[in-house]
């Protein structure tokens, strides 16, 4: 192996290892750390990523585990230390909010089970689930935010089209024999955020720029068709909310998606009434950051607030210098933000 990609190998590791630290008391999945870390200047491919994973866990620095049999498995950091296994799980069965949970008179209840049956409980999957009770009442007590807008992203954050996308994009490839390659939901998710050219090196970095981004067209082209007269999924009360929002606020969306998309947003799901204005990567070839504070100076917004679900969100808001709400519903993870949100609705909860 060549210096050169020996030192890669070893950077490579080391974010994927320090990324993991700073998320310790959180669930991480292979696919957040492929977003994430390609959200920023390093790109990681998928296979390093999990032959990096297995690595880590063979020497006993991080631990895999699934919650359930139809879950992605979940890594943590460990340090090397065994007993950062010994937590359980609570999950929230109207939003899926999962967090660890530790508890002495659990691990007496473990202690009697084995003493008693000879029966060893695994704290790492065992998970209790639950409506969380007044899962907003944090915020409440919180002085609420003053704000004069919303602005929000879109995929994550308003909507999941993964289903759409994955079946336009198979059509496309369709016309394309010499590209063996299945596009899936879970791939597509860990993308989702990222500029068009960044996504379309991710999706397919064995082909030329040439080709790679004329798939790109194609695919965009079609998805905008499709999600038109499809639309995608709305997350729960959504319309309600952004009714009861847009009676007070104007509201706003600002993607890195292509031309034509935010608009098939709102034929395909008739959303358009609730929206001032919108802006995109795809017309204006800026930045997220930099598109925000496009539609402030625009709409001449003072106090607005940006809703998002991934880091790249929380940067731009950063870069266009305002309050960021991190959706934690949606597909990224985010390490700092003003507030946290896990359905839309407690948006309400938040906003004064």
């Amino acid at each position: 192996m060549s210096d050169d990609k020996q030192n890669r190998n070893t950077r490579q590791k080391s974010m994927i290892l320090e990324y993991l630290k700073d998320r310790q008391d959180t669930h991480v999945r292979a696919e957040d750390i492929i977003h994430d870390l390609n959200a920023g200047e390093e790109r990681v491919g998928k296979t390093t990523v999990y032959r990096v994973l297995k690595s880590l866990e063979t020497e006993g620095k991080i631990r895999k585990y699934t919650l359930s049999e139809k879950s992605p498995a979940c890594y943590q950091f460990s340090g090397g230390h065994p007993e950062c296994r010994h937590h359980y799980h609570l999950m929230c069965s109207e939003c899926g909010r999962l967090i660890h949970f530790e508890s002495e008179h659990m691990r007496q209840l473990a202690d009697e089970m084995m003493a008693k049956e000879d029966f060893a409980v695994d704290e790492s999957k065992t998970v209790f689930m639950a409506a969380a009770v007044n899962a907003a009442g944090r915020y409440r007590k919180e002085k609420k935010m003053k704000i004069d807008s919303l602005i929000f992203d879109l995929d994550g954050t308003l909507w999941d089209s993964s289903e759409g996308i994955v079946a336009t994009w198979a059509l496309v490839l369709e016309h394309y024999p010499e590209i063996h390659k299945k596009v899936t939901a879970e791939e597509l998710a860990s993308n989702f955020g990222l500029p068009l050219d960044q996504i379309a090196r991710n999706m397919f970095p064995e082909q030329t720029e040439a080709l790679r981004m004329r798939l790109m067209d194609e695919c965009c082209e079609q998805e905008n068709i499709y999600l038109a007269e499809h639309g995608g999924i709305l997350y729960p009360k959504l319309e309600e909310t952004l009714q009861k929002l847009s009676e007070k606020y104007p509201l706003f969306i600002v993607s890195n998606c292509q031309d034509g998309y935010i608009q098939s947003f709102y034929s395909g799901n008739h959303t358009a009434k609730y929206f001032k204005d919108c802006e995109c990567i795809g017309v204006t070839g800026k930045s997220k950051g930099a598109n925000i504070r496009l539609v402030m100076e625009r709409n001449g917004l003072k106090s607005p607030v940006y809703i998002g679900d991934t880091q790249g969100d929380a940067d731009a808001a950063a870069q266009a210098g305002i309050p960021f709400i991190y959706a934690a519903y949606g597909f990224g993870q985010v390490k700092a933000f003003d507030a946290e949100i896990h359905t839309f609705e407690e948006l309400l909860d938040i906003v004064e």
